[in-house]
Formats: C-alpha cells, structure tokens, sequence
C-alpha cells in the first residue's frame, strides 16, 4: 500500500522529485530521459519500416 501512496505522490510533485533525482544522479538523469524518448520514438516507429 505505500508502494501505491508513492507513485500517486512521485506523480502529483513530479517537479519536485526531478529537481531531487537531478541533484542526485546528475548526468545520470539525461540519460535515462534520452532513452525514454529514444524509445517512445524509435521503437513506435520502426515496426511501420519496411524492408
């Protein structure tokens, strides 16, 4: 049930939890971002491909 609370929390102040993984992991967070865009683009778009 706290696993619930958390998530509900982590999304309503997800401002305030960036600025605390950004301060934390620094450079690490770019890289994670980049690959979450990475993949909502790339790997949506390539099954469309052919050949």
């Amino acid at each position: 049930m706290d696993l619930i609370y958390f998530l509900i929390d982590f999304i309503l102040h997800i401002d305030v939890h960036l600025a605390e993984l950004v301060a934390e992991y620094g450079v690490w967070v770019y890289a994670i971002l980049f690959l979450i865009l990475f993949c909502e683009t790339g790997l949506v778009v390539t099954p469309f491909f052919t050949g």
